[in-house]
């Protein structure tokens, strides 16, 4: 936590308020829950509790319950004694129990006077229905884990339960002073890289259903068996290290990911992440690596170790509008406030600096915003922040450590339904204009304008499609619950979230970007959007991403498909999708072509500036563009994919309409282009165009006696290298046969061919810059 003097907060305090009464947003900001606290350091609440919430106070060890809403105290829940009360001691952390509501469990992690300041996680248990009771039981203390404390700083402290697997997760401070290299720290690698009979400077992870440990009072809990050290040399507790004072870690309620932020010593500070499905084993890298940099102090630097995880972001120690001296670790926010909704957010406690960054950004630093300005409180004052916080709802709370206040991010935004000329709406709008407020209901009431930052619900029932933007709009969501088009200007989308839903299909003819072009738009929902105009940086979640627009930079997630062009059976079906940085595509994810033709412009194509990483699924459609639908030839070849910077991976499934006897699809690269072939499996059609017939028999002609390297177009029908008699003979006997046009419009080939595919997708696209 900190170790500076509170003149040295209250001054730098001074200072935030005068930098956050510059251009504040309306729309956005705090308001003021709780006061009269006492070091409030983490505040939480059981899964479902949507009514109360919990405040841990650092030294006087309570845990008071407070009404959600009002703020008001319902009384004090549990009061803990024996703690130690440095500045960095005392109550640290506290989770409730996934299954609270049947077990009535809580955790708490503290120091304590016993051993100078040891650390203790410890459990308890509430006194009656825990959906109802205020009041747990001092005496039900259970010691799950307990470990020494060399010096009195750097005890971490957060806790909290995996939401993927139930486990309790526990951060642990690398024991304390400096370098890692004081008295109590491990000789040549201090604790933070000492893997044997050290728990300081890690993650923990434990399972709490079962004890592997039954003589011993202070081990009561089993080891979940995939923790990435057991069987192998190392603590089988241990889930994660290289850690100095990891202060504030969080989950994200909605992926699992877990978020770590870790206190620098001299230069840099930094933000440490897992994704959910990591197996666990990550090497932060302290004391070799303060942030991205070998450790500038004590002789201890060096060269990142094996198996080192760079931070997500570090800053420097400055008090500039990016840096500081104390990281404190936040949340993905998840809450109500459409606006910052996928955004991280996290602070500093010496510069009073809060970010907010975007973790789905081509480039996260660059998409680091400082927040100050939008999270001014009604009443009180944010100054010297304790702790980021989150109530069951997913509301992200601040704590300010001395003032004892509470703070909840909130906002005036409102969903703002589209009605056009809906006459059961209210008035009945003109059903095109963005200014007329009969076109709207806000908050529930008809007839509403328009107000910037807005979450925008484009809702069935008016009877026209087309909505004119009329100048630059801004708002916080976007939301289609029925098909519309927007066209003219730009549409800014503060969150980058724009859902379409199933069936729905949304068209956006208008230049549309997120907070900022560091920001990324986010495709979401089943359904269908079309983006016909400039885009910035993109992911797709899920449903399909079409169009003929530009995007700053694409990537397709598992549940999402990039279909170029306008989908759909109609003459505008097919078009070209363009990305001027790089496109990637994640396993789970599809590529989906329509082709209506091989003539230029009759199939869609994908045109990437930057690099192409493939994955995933390739899909193709025939298309009836007005004549029938495309009939695939032997010889057509169609270019659908292009990328300047290279192309790298393979396709994981190809989805291909089945062909007729004798044509079978092929992909094929020619330098930075890939294409879709179509092939005559006629060992005698030289040509490649279907027929067997005296064309052929003047290419067997002309390449009669190559040998040595012959091939097909020399007439060499049985590939043996060389163009003989035996080759006139395949001819003689294939002599008329034709390659039958397409089948079937739908389909995947036989699992022999798609052997034959996956072997030109492997050894063909395999360069990448």
């Amino acid at each position: 936590m900190m170790t500076f003097s509170r003149s040295t907060l209250v001054l730098a305090a001074g200072i935030f308020l005068v930098l956050a009464g510059h251009g504040a947003r309306a729309q956005t900001g705090t308001e003021r829950i709780v006061t009269g606290t006492s070091r409030p350091v983490f505040l939480t609440a059981p899964a479902g509790d949507n009514q109360r919430i919990f405040v841990a106070e650092q030294h006087t060890g309570k845990i008071n319950i407070y009404d959600r809403d009002s703020g008001a105290m319902a009384g004090e829940f549990l009061d803990l004694d024996g703690l130690a009360t440095g500045n960095e001691q005392g109550l640290l952390g506290l989770a409730f129990d996934p299954d609270y509501a049947n077990n009535g469990y809580l955790y708490v992690n503290v120091t304590t006077t016993a051993g100078s300041g040891d650390t203790h996680i410890r459990r308890y248990r509430v006194q009656g229905d825990p959906a109802t009771s205020n009041v747990a039981d001092a005496s039900s203390e259970f010691e799950i884990l307990s470990f020494n404390q060399p010096q009195g700083n750097h005890n971490g402290g957060w806790i909290g339960f995996g939401p993927n697997d139930g486990a309790l997760y526990i951060a642990t401070g690398d024991g304390g002073g400096s370098d890692d290299n004081d008295s109590g720290h491990t000789a040549g690698s201090g604790n933070a890289q000492d893997i044997t009979d050290n728990l300081l400077g890690k993650i923990l992870r434990l399972d709490l259903s079962g004890d592997d440990f039954p003589d011993d009072a202070n081990r009561n809990y089993a080891i979940p068996a995939s923790n990435p050290f057991v069987g192998v040399s190392g603590d089988d507790e241990i889930w994660a290290y290289g850690l100095r004072n990891p202060y504030r870690s969080s989950f994200d309620r909605a992926t699992g990911d877990l978020w770590i932020g870790d206190v620098g010593q001299v230069n840099r500070e930094e933000i440490d992440f897992q994704p959910a499905d990591s197996g666990g084993g990550e090497n932060y890298g302290w004391r070799l690596r303060e942030g991205t940099i070998a450790t500038p102090t004590g002789g201890v630097g060096g060269p990142p170790p094996a198996g080192n995880v760079e931070p997500l972001y570090d800053y420097d120690r400055s008090n500039s509008d990016f840096g500081g001296r104390v990281v404190i670790g936040g949340y993905l926010y998840r809450g109500p406030v459409a606006a910052f909704a996928g955004q991280y957010f996290f602070a500093d406690a010496s510069s009073r600096n809060i970010w907010k960054l975007d973790p789905l950004a081509v480039d996260i630093r660059a998409s680091v915003t400082r927040v100050n300005d939008l999270l001014i409180p009604a009443a009180g004052t944010i100054g010297s922040l304790s702790s980021f916080s989150e109530d069951a709802a997913g509301n992200l709370y601040l704590l300010e450590l001395f003032s004892g206040e509470v703070f909840r991010v909130t906002t005036a935004s409102q969903d703002i339904a589209w009605n056009g000329d809906d006459p059961t709406a209210g008035v009945a709008g003109n059903g095109t204009a963005w200014g007329d407020p009969n076109n709207w209901t806000r908050g529930g009431v008809a007839d509403q304008p328009f107000v910037d930052q807005d979450n925008l619900v484009f809702i069935a029932g008016s009877a026209v499609p087309n909505i004119n933007l009329e100048s630059d709009r801004t708002a916080a969501a976007v939301t289609f619950e029925a098909s519309y088009r927007l066209f003219n200007n730009k549409l800014n989308v503060l969150s980058g979230n724009i859902t379409v839903d199933a069936g729905v299909t949304a068209r956006i003819d208008s230049t549309l970007e997120a907070e900022s072009a560091n920001q990324s738009l986010r495709k979401r929902g089943a359904g269908t959007l079309l983006v016909n105009g400039p885009t910035g940086q993109t992911v797709v979640l899920a449903g399909t991403l079409g169009g003929t627009g530009t995007l700053a930079n694409l990537r397709v997630q598992q549940e999402g498909t990039v279909g170029p062009g306008a989908k759909g059976p109609s003459a505008d079906a097919i078009g070209t999708l363009s990305v001027t940085g790089d496109y990637s595509m994640a396993a789970g994810s599809k590529l989906a072509i329509e082709l209506g033709g091989t003539a230029a412009g009759q199939f869609d194509r994908l045109e990437v500036t930057g690099a192409a990483q493939l994955g995933g699924t390739l899909r193709v459609d025939l298309v009836d563009l007005g004549g029938g639908a495309y009939q695939p030839q032997a010889g057509d070849s169609i270019p659908f994919l292009s990328s300047l910077g290279g192309v790298g991976g393979t396709f994981d499934l190809l989805d291909l309409p089945e062909l007729g006897s004798h044509l079978e699809w092929l992909l094929n690269p020619d330098g930075n282009t890939i294409f879709l072939l179509v092939n005559s499996t006629l060992e005698a059609d030289f040509n490649n165009d279907g027929l067997v017939d005296t064309a052929d028999l003047a290419l067997w002609q002309t390449g009669f006696g190559t040998a040595g390297g012959a091939g097909r177009t020399d007439g060499d029908a049985d590939g043996d290298l060389d163009s003989d008699g035996a080759d006139f003979l395949v001819w003689q006997q294939q002599f008329g046969l034709t390659a039958g046009p397409l089948a079937t419009s739908v389909g995947v080939p036989e699992p022999s061919s798609l052997v034959l595919l996956f072997g030109w997708v492997a050894c063909a696209l395999i360069r990448r810059p």
